[in-house]
């Protein structure tokens, strides 16, 4: 479906959710991560959505098309929900933070927007390791967590979820 210029957008089935069941949690989120399913590229570390009229470079809109759903996924793996698709992200995450990968998601520069892309990818490791940390190699968690601690050396962009007092540890 196209969303016309200045045009009024359909009300989509997320935002039609009463939210007050877990089934109805569950629905939603569903109803946001299905659509995401045919745009991850080959190695399934990037969605891409359409053109990006970000203020970074495409790869970082794919990278951020990937990361941000994990909000939800996480949040419904952690509670047990069985979502098939969430093998995507999984193997998005090995080759996604594999430097020998041709969709490695690259290094960390300063005030990149793939460190805000870290926070969903924490969080997802956090709430879900059976699902995006246990299962790995040892390999595969020893690049997960470089690439993640690569933050620690470079500058942070200003964003709303950004204390200087606090590093990350590895």
């Amino acid at each position: 479906m196209l969303v016309q210029a200045n045009g009024k957008t359909p009300v989509q089935a997320f935002s039609r959710s009463p939210f007050r069941t877990r089934r109805d949690f569950q629905d939603a989120c569903r109803a946001l991560l299905d659509p995401l399913v045919p745009r991850f590229t080959a190695g399934c570390s990037r969605v891409k959505i359409g053109s990006s009229t970000t203020r970074f470079d495409e790869g970082g809109a794919q990278i951020e098309g990937f990361a941000r759903p994990l909000w939800g996924l996480a949040a419904l793996l952690g509670g047990g929900y069985q979502y098939p698709e969430a093998v995507r992200w999984y193997q998005g995450l090995i080759n996604g933070t594999d430097p020998h990968s041709p969709e490695y998601w690259g290094d960390i520069e300063d005030l990149d927007q793939r460190m805000v892309e870290m926070c969903p990818l924490g969080f997802a490791l956090a709430v879900a390791p059976h699902v995006f940390w246990d299962p790995l190699t040892i390999q595969q968690k020893h690049n997960v967590a470089n690439w993640l601690a690569s933050i620690n050396e470079r500058e942070m962009p200003n964003t709303n979820w950004y204390d200087p007092t606090q590093r990350m540890v590895a």
